[in-house]
């Protein structure tokens, strides 16, 4: 059965990807079709249900068609198929790109030009057509460090990020002075007007697809602080010299900046009322309360992390404002079976939302197992309770990437700090040589997720797109492909490589973007 939402605009760029099984809330579609339209997702189906809704808006003659296939090895599209499949009565003008995509590019179907509207129709046969992935907690990537770069760092991090499916994220920053943070919520502002200049410039998906140069990557929902008021006994790859004692004036500062810096510009209401999403401190230090209330009066989420606190120090914390926990078992007072510790407490408290990260250097996929196990023994998480749902609800995989993320292994910079890349570990420069951050990518942990729990497909993907946007409270806009949404699409190989990627409705990577199987 379809889904389906309001009516198309006869003027406007219609997107209809289909032949992929379609990864939708619950179940899996396949051979499904989905149709997009000013950056929204209007309908999702099975095969039929683009023919249907063009038809049921008089658009089965489009003035232009523009089309690509991804290529499963031996498919073929030509315009006798898309005809067929779409019913159309004819394109008056088949557009080719680069090598053609399409049999019969050039081509007119004769008849009625004046047809205002463009179809563009992507072929993801033999392909998994997911939502995009969102990432709470990312240093970095593609050379670029959101701590401590100008906007041109961010602008290769984002684009790198898109590339491995992210289509929208967190930058998250080290403990750094206030001067350093202002600047990075500053450049943060910067970049989503890059995003908004851009689209209103009038991208199209369509424009994209025929030139080589691609609009922004991956979209910046604000900013997560991860300190600077932890403990520094626990600091892991964190600069210890920019740990420091809970400070409500300051962090106060910094939120109003956030506010402020989010009433200048027209963003949409997925970026909420701060650029400050989330911050992440250590609730047992002196004062943690005062930062507690702070957040709560700006409505910032609070996560505990880089923190010794106990069980019972975590569960007060929770009853203050704690909803989030930052990389789950890194960084913290680890269980015990007379002290559970930070992370056992962080499993019994059905309130709060665990990140983890999947690459089985900073949590053995033995944990991981262990963990998942626990969750799905929750008969139904108390955040959605009234959606039935298990306590894997409660589960976030997050990258805590750096700049070297998508980079060969070598030498590389962590916001201020020498890092060494090595055997895909990423280790402090210093005598005891910390973790810091990763080189992981989202789509290889959800595979990760997958391989080391059996989990299934739907779960996985969850992991990092449905249960990021309910933490974010965005998950009427992200987060799923169902009408009404975002259109933020992921199109991958049944082994999880990214092959194209969508923003918005508009493509941000495509890799062999004219594939010899297509033709």
């Amino acid at each position: 059965m379809s889904q389906e939402v309001g009516r198309l605009e006869p003027s406007s760029v219609v997107t209809v990807i289909l032949g992929g099984d379609l990864i939708a809330p619950g179940r899996i579609i396949n051979d499904g079709e989905l149709i997009i339209q000013k950056g929204k997702i209007q309908a999702v189906g099975p095969r039929g249900t683009a023919a249907h809704f063009l038809a049921k808006n008089a658009l089965q003659r489009p003035g232009q068609l523009v089309a690509l296939c991804l290529g499963q090895q031996g498919t073929r599209m030509d315009l006798a198929y898309l005809e067929k499949r779409l019913i159309l009565s004819g394109p008056a003008q088949v557009l080719g790109l680069g090598s053609s995509p399409i049999t019969g590019a050039g081509k007119s179907a004769g008849g009625d030009t004046s047809t205002s509207y463009t179809l563009e129709v992507l072929d993801a046969r033999g392909h998994l057509v997911a939502p995009g992935f969102i990432d709470l907690h990312v240093h970095g990537a593609g050379g670029g460090d959101f701590t401590t770069d100008p906007l041109e760092g961010w602008m290769k991090a984002a684009r790198m990020l898109a590339r491995f499916g992210t289509t929208a994220f967190l930058a998250t920053t080290l403990a750094s002075d206030p001067k350093t943070l202002e600047t990075a919520l500053d450049t943060a502002a910067k970049l989503q007007s890059v995003f908004h200049n851009w689209q209103s410039a009038g991208g199209s998906y369509g424009n994209t697809l025929a030139s080589d140069t691609l609009p922004p990557g991956a979209y910046p929902l604000g900013v997560h602080l991860e300190g600077p008021y932890l403990n520094p006994d626990y600091a892991g790859g964190q600069p210890l010299g920019q740990i420091r004692p809970a400070n409500a004036r300051e962090l106060e500062d910094l939120l109003k900046a956030g506010a402020r810096l989010i009433s200048q510009k027209p963003f949409p209401t997925a970026c909420g009322s701060n650029l400050v999403r989330m911050v992440t401190l250590a609730p047992e230090i002196a004062g943690a309360s005062s930062l507690l209330k702070v957040l709560r009066d700006y409505d910032v989420i609070a996560s505990t992390g880089h923190t010794g606190a106990t069980y019972e120090q975590f569960k007060v914390a929770v009853a203050k404002g704690v909803a989030h926990v930052t990389h789950l078992f890194n960084a913290m007072r680890g269980f015990h079976h007379r002290e559970p510790g930070t992370a056992g407490a962080a499993i019994d408290c059905p309130e709060v939302t665990l990140e983890l990260i999947a690459d089985g250097h900073h949590v053995h996929p033995a944990v991981i197992r262990l963990l998942v196990g626990a969750l799905l023994g929750e008969r139904r998480s108390a955040l959605h309770a009234n959606q039935g749902g298990t306590g894997l609800d409660r589960l976030v995989l997050i990258t805590d990437a750096m700049s070297a993320c998508g980079l060969p292994e070598g030498d590389y910079d962590l916001g201020g700090q020498q890092v060494v890349v090595k055997d895909g570990i990423v280790r402090l420069v210093s005598p005891t040589a910390p973790l810091a951050g990763s080189i992981l990518t989202l789509n290889q942990a959800i595979r990760n997720m997958m391989e080391w729990t059996g989990m299934s497909l739907t779960q996985a993907i969850n992991l990092a797109s449905l249960n990021p946007a309910r933490r974010l409270g965005i998950d009427g806009a992200k987060g799923s492909l169902e009408p009404g949404k975002d259109a933020d699409v992921v199109i991958v190989e049944p082994n999880f490589e990214v092959r194209l990627t969508m923003i918005n409705g508009l493509v941000r990577y495509i890799r062999d973007k004219y594939s010899a199987s297509c033709t």
